[in-house]
């Protein structure tokens, strides 16, 4: 097997039993070697992250093969097996996983080889044509090039990588090949800058309290051959070695040195990639307003060389004030502009030793009192390589400090994987009317209230139930009861089915000044969910609120929307567990993003019509977005908030889009946004072109193009 075939980055031995021949594709054991076609359709394959074909081989030991899959559960792939496979079955790539794939068609073909390999062919000559990809001149090139490396096979299952439901690219594949494509497109660069930088720009290396000499070498073997000098903190205590040249001094000293413009701060451990100052300084050429740059960076052992395979990656969202405060997630390694040094180097005048990330981490924040967005700049590409771990606990007194002067209040909570979660608070309390648009499914309905009328703690609400030519007796007997609660109010909306406009028409008889889009398929969790809410509505220019929302089996549903230029929306972390979200440090803090959903989606009702409320043209589907992105070209912000938890029991009233009809209705939808806002150039600031949007799920884009612009870095 190739090395995509034998690292589909599975996790752990399943317990498929040998004797279990249910949803066996194959019986075995094989008498030969043979190629096989697959065509199957995977029921729910919503469920799954990914699929593989697990077997047993003719030593009795378990092997893989990853298969792709289309959104909808299709499979039509060739694929190899031994002489002497046995209990042939399709399975989720997650081998932790005990769920069984069930299948709704099968069919399992076995033909001469040179049947596989002229299909094989085709498929690759068809996948020259895809145009889902962002630079499709660039896929040409890509494929091509794996095809002359590689050779046809290897180069036809890294293309079933690339759909939509497939196991996650490994890592060690991927990362070579985006390395390899950065570093020979940075070595121009890196000579065409290099007088400026030796003029412009030095590296200061700082202490920390639990550094070692070992990484300290490594630190500064790393910044040498970078162009720019190298002043080292004298509070360090190694010698440097011979073959290094440096300057140790205090930072005093560094910052009366007159010839610079931009230092590149770096904490003994850290190292950076050969070509990350040119990239920094790129970043910096023509941006006036601009005091700090950031940028990805990958995490490795302190014994690792650079170049070598990464352990993983960190591919960070642009600049968002409320997820720095909660997770520091820009690092350790800033460009930080000559009078930000200056301003901050007391910092580093201090006796005490630091956790390396205390200055970083403190910089950012107090900067963040005094300037705006665009004075922060993230470099999509990783540019260092942190070889420790942090304890991001002791950060809290910095924290501490940064809300008190901000005169912003907030819960915190514990966590291990970042400093605090925040769970903004206010005492600010607005009255709120929630608008819930039914049509018969009284059940529905009767539970979405119910949850909001127990659970609901805060004081000053009211529901807005919009009939919308409702029918059945049960539901009209339910109205005429429930209307008599002192919190429930019901209009009636007398025309054709059509979310924004029924939105739109209960907003104006909404007696709120924050309003909550509230889908009728909705569960109140949390008691708090109204605080949370209203609480981010008072973050500085924050526009729109939307919420965690779960499957009824405790899945994640939403936790914010990923908008193009693959789709035009997907839910982030869709079909996640909350534990596994916690461990990525994703949907569980309160942060920006480019969308929320309008299942449960906040703002105030004056900025609502000034909008114009939901675009009526959208009848059913992105009209959510559309106001979102609306907000955002406005100058406002979106924001999501994992405090506000509901259950979205998603689409039980409406149903899917399953008719011609709705189909047609779907597309016309579709074309309206890619018109409106170019999605397919669009590039979410929050989600990382290198990241795959088509599911969200954070997972490595299986296209590792290189998608930047070296001019406009």
């Amino acid at each position: 097997m190739n090395n995509m075939e034998k690292e589909p980055q599975l996790t752990q031995k399943g317990d498929t039993s040998d004797d279990d021949e249910s949803g066996l594709l194959l019986k075995g054991p094989l008498a030969q070697s043979r190629h096989y076609w697959l065509a199957l359709c995977i029921e729910h394959a919503w469920q799954y992250q990914g699929f593989v074909v697990e077997f047993i081989d003719s030593s009795g030991q378990k092997q893989y093969v990853p298969v792709g899959a289309s959104l909808q559960g299709v499979v039509k792939q060739w694929i190899n097996l031994p002489t002497g496979a046995r209990a042939i079955r399709i399975r989720d790539c997650d081998l932790s996983s005990r769920a069984r794939v069930v299948l709704n068609h099968k069919m399992v073909r076995a033909a001469r080889s040179i049947w596989s390999l002229a299909y094989q062919t085709l498929s690759l000559l068809l996948s020259l044509r895809r145009h889902d990809v962002p630079d499709r001149t660039g896929w040409v090139r890509q494929v091509l090039s794996w095809w002359r490396r590689l050779g046809l096979p290897a180069t036809y299952q890294r293309l079933q990588l690339c759909k939509a439901r497939s196991p996650a690219v490994p890592l060690t594949n991927w990362w070579r090949e985006h390395y390899v494509q950065t570093a020979s497109q940075v070595a121009a660069l890196k000579a065409k800058l290099s007088d400026k930088i030796r003029n412009q720009v030095v590296v200061w290396i700082f202490a920390s309290d639990d550094m070692t000499q070992e990484g300290f070498v490594a630190t500064l073997e790393s910044c040498q051959g970078q162009d720019a000098e190298i002043w080292i903190d004298s509070r360090i205590p190694f010698v440097t070695p011979g073959h290094i040249s440096a300057r140790v001094a205090t930072i005093d000293m560094l910052c009366d040195e007159p010839r610079w413009t931009w230092c590149l701060i770096v904490p003994v451990g850290a190292r950076l990639l050969p070509y990350a100052v040119a990239c920094f300084y790129q970043a910096s050429i023509n941006q006036n307003r601009l005091k700090v740059i950031y940028s990805d960076h990958i995490h490795g052992g302190v014994t690792s060389p650079v170049e070598s395979v990464p352990s993983h990656t960190d591919l960070k969202p642009d600049w968002c004030l409320e997820r720095q405060r909660a997770a520091h997630y820009c690092g350790d390694v800033l460009f930080v502009d000559r009078s930000v040094l200056a301003r901050f180097k007391a910092l580093w005048s201090e006796k005490k030793l630091m956790n390396r990330a205390y200055i970083p981490y403190t910089l950012l924040l107090a900067l963040s009192e005094n300037h705006l967005v665009d004075a922060f700049h993230h470099i999509r590409l990783p540019l260092w390589l942190q070889t420790y771990t942090h304890q991001l606990s002791e950060l809290n007194t910095v924290l501490t400090d940064h809300l008190y002067r901000c005169g912003i209040s907030a819960e915190r909570i514990a966590s291990d994987h970042c400093v605090a979660k925040l769970n903004y608070t206010s005492v600010w309390q607005p009255v709120v009317s929630m608008i819930i648009p039914f049509r018969d499914n009284v059940a529905i309905t009767q539970q979405c209230v119910d949850s909001v009328l127990a659970l609901t703690e805060y004081a000053e609400y009211e529901i807005l139930l919009v009939d919308n030519q409702s029918q059945e007796p049960e539901t009209l007997t339910w109205l005429r009861d429930i209307v008599k609660h002192p919190k429930v109010n019901v209009v009636h909306y007398d025309e054709a089915f059509n979310f924004s406009a029924i939105n739109n028409f209960a907003v104006e008889h909404a007696r709120g000044e924050v309003v909550i889009l509230l889908n009728n398929d909705t569960q109140v969790i949390k008691k708090n969910w109204i605080e949370a809410m209203v609480g981010c509505l008072t973050l500085p220019a924050v526009g729109v609120v939307g919420a965690q929302l779960l499957f009824s089996n405790g899945l994640i549903q939403h936790a914010g929307c990923v908008v193009g230029p693959q789709q035009v929306a997907t839910h982030r972390l869709a079909f996640h567990s909350l534990d596994r979200g916690e461990k990525r440090c994703e949907g569980t803090l309160v942060q920006e993003v480019s969308a929320v959903t309008a299942a449960c989606l906040a703002m105030r009702k004056s900025l609502y019509q000034s909008l114009g409320g939901l675009n009526e043209q959208l009848t059913v589907a992105f009209n959510d977005v559309d106001l979102c992105l609306r907000a955002r070209e406005s100058g406002l912000r979106v924001m999501y908030t994992p405090f506000a938890r509901l259950y979205h029991h998603e689409s039980l009233s409406r149903g899917k889009d399953s008719t011609p009809e709705k189909k047609r209705r779907a597309a016309q939808e579709v074309e309206f946004m890619h018109q409106r806002w170019s999605i397919k150039g669009y590039q979410d600031p929050f989600y990382h072109p290198l990241l795959d949007a088509r599911l969200a799920n954070f997972a490595l884009n299986p296209f590792p193009q290189e998608l930047i612009d070296w001019s406009q870095l």
